[in-house]
């Protein structure tokens, strides 16, 4: 059994689900998950929904509970940043000094946010991706406040529904000539943007 580590980067769903498939295909030697955040591990798609209205807290939309780890012998590095690949010496440096070496090594860091070409640096801008954007997000919430919201695809819209009923003013800004122009028809476009313009 080699000393050298299955190093995934990425403690995403896909990150996530990878590790514990190794243990299941008898991988004995050590995972290591890194991921950029320090909560475990949880599903995206409820940040700009449940989580942002209220209706779930962060612990309810964890991918797996910490147990599940801990069983399954995966180390998670949490908080740590993967700043250079060492494809000679098969090894990752992070952040901190640290230096993994890998097996294997899976890069697992899905998308990135588009960022506006601008410099805005305010904490009055925010970008939805992390949990920690949300709980930033809900502190500025106040009902009477005006939101603007730059994209109308589906986080847009949905982060627009709930600050709505949240009783703020929100605008959606969208480059296409529709909200949702590269994933659905223009007649369900329509349907959307008549919804919540119907709903403020």
């Amino acid at each position: 059994m080699t000393d050298r580590a299955q190093v995934i980067v990425g403690a995403s769903h896909a990150g996530v689900s990878l590790a514990l498939q190794l243990r299941r295909e008898g991988w004995e030697g050590p995972i290591q998950l890194v991921g950029a955040e320090k909560e475990l591990p949880y599903h995206r798609p409820p940040l700009s929904k449940e989580l942002l209205s209220g209706q779930k807290e962060l612990d309810a939309i964890r991918l797996r509970p910490e147990k599940i780890y801990a069983d399954n012998d995966i180390e998670l590095l949490l908080g740590t940043t993967a700043l250079k690949i060492d494809k000679e010496q098969r090894s990752l440096h992070l952040h901190d000094g640290r230096v993994l070496q890998y097996e294997n090594l899976a890069l697992c860091t899905g998308a990135k946010v588009r960022q506006l070409p601008l410099a805005l640096d305010s904490e009055r801008v925010l970008y939805l991706r992390t949990a920690a954007d949300v709980a930033q997000l809900q502190a500025l919430a106040q009902p009477g406040k005006h939101a603007v919201i730059i994209g109308g695809g589906y986080i847009g819209l949905e982060a627009a529904a709930v600050l709505r009923k949240m009783e703020l003013e929100v605008t959606v800004l969208e480059m296409a000539p529709r909200v949702l122009a590269r994933v659905t028809s223009e007649v369900l476009s329509d349907y959307l943007t008549s919804l919540h313009m119907m709903h403020g």
